[in-house]
Formats: C-alpha cells, sequence, structure tokens
C-alpha cells in the first residue's frame, strides 16, 4: 500500500484513530499535517469531498468521513466482522464513542478546562460503566471487544481509552477510568503493549492539545 497520505490538522482527534491503525499493522503513510491557515485556502478548492478534514489517500482513491476510513483500513486487514450481530456490536460501540466525543469535545476546541472537569466528573462514569458492560460481556473481557480477534472495536476503543485518560496532557483523569471502568483500564494497557508497531509509536508521538 505504497502513497497513502492522510490529511488533517496538527491535532489527534479524529485522525488518530487511522493513524493508530496504520501503524499497528506497520503500514508506512505521510502524515500531512494542515494549518488553519492552509485548511482556509484548501477548503474552497474541493480538497475535501464533503469539506472536512480528516481525508485519507489510499489504494488511488481519495477518501473522507473518519469512521469510514476505519472500516476501510480494519476490512483490509482482516479487523473487521463479516457476522451481522458482530458488525452491530462493532458499530453500535463506534457510535456510543462518537456522541461521547460528540458532548465532551466542544470543551477541549475552546480550552474550557472547568467544562472539560465537569464533564468527567459529571458524565463520563456512566459512559465509561456502558463500555465495561460491554468488554466484560465478551468473554469476560478477554482482551478484545467483540469475539476473540482484533476489530475495528478494539482500535476505537483503544484511541478514546489512551487519548481521554492516561496521555500527559490528560493523565489527570486516569482514575476516573481505572474506577469507573477496571477491565476497560486493563484493556488500554494491554492493548498499548501487544503490539510492538504501536508502542513505539506512543512512545515518539508528540503531545498535543487534543
Amino acid at each position: 500500500m505504497a502513497g497513502i497520505t492522510l490529511h488533517y490538522f496538527d491535532y489527534h482527534a479524529r485522525g488518530e484513530c487511522a493513524k493508530m491503525i496504520m501503524r499497528y499493522y506497520g503500514v508506512e503513510y505521510t502524515d500531512h499535517l494542515i494549518s488553519g491557515e492552509e485548511w482556509g485556502q484548501l477548503k474552497t478548492t474541493g480538497f475535501t469531498e464533503f469539506g472536512q478534514l480528516p481525508r485519507l489517500d489510499i489504494d488511488g482513491k481519495q477518501m473522507v468521513q473518519s469512521f469510514a476510513m476505519y472500516r476501510y483500513l480494519c476490512q483490509k486487514h482482516g479487523a473487521y466482522p463479516t457476522d451481522p450481530y458482530q458488525i452491530y456490536l462493532v458499530e453500535s460501540l463506534c457510535q456510543l464513542r462518537d456522541d461521547i466525543y460528540g458532548a465532551v469535545m466542544p470543551n477541549f476546541y475552546v480550552s474550557n478546562t472547568e467544562g472539560i472537569a465537569n464533564w468527567y466528573r459529571d458524565n463520563m462514569p456512566r459512559m465509561l460503566k456502558m463500555i465495561e458492560k460491554r468488554l466484560v460481556e465478551n468473554n469476560s473481557g478477554n482482551h478484545f471487544f467483540v469475539g476473540n480477534a482484533v476489530s475495528l472495536a478494539d482500535f476505537v476503543m483503544f484511541q478514546f481509552g489512551y487519548d481521554h485518560f492516561l496521555r500527559a496532557n490528560l493523565k489527570q483523569y486516569e482514575s476516573v477510568l481505572s474506577d469507573n471502568a477496571p477491565n476497560f483500564y486493563q484493556f488500554v494497557l494491554y492493548f498499548k503493549d501487544s503490539n510492538e508497531n504501536l508502542r513505539n509509536y506512543l512512545a515518539a508521538r508528540a503531545e498535543k492539545a487534543f
């Protein structure tokens, strides 16, 4: 898969899960970080089909919409189920994660530290307990969210768990994760250490605002 480029802002956010999937599978890609000024010029040119980032250039195609990219990458590497019920399990977790993202991220965009703290205190525990329940229901939490192999759900949930609770800028909220979802917390630690490519990427990755 030569000539892959991910175009996104200099944040983790919606581009990061695609990066983690590619790193996990040892896929080389170009990380095109777009400044606000550059995006102001690009977005009126039809650079992205729907006028949003990220954009993934792969297999001679230009892809948009972050979750569609994640699915494409996982399907290429056998990390997406074929059973209809398992697909439901994967997709419902992805949508739950996107619901959480949509609710909390506006606070990050405007650096509302009080709003972030309030959301983690008042709302995050309930969301984490939902995720914890789903993980434990799958073979008592056997390191996979769906079935017995890595799937899109694992990448999406790992990126959420790691980037919202364990990275340096948000590590003060680690106990929110460990106290409310201990199995999910152990999953995040396990998943990071289970793949050398991913572990090395995270060790060298620059810290960003969100």
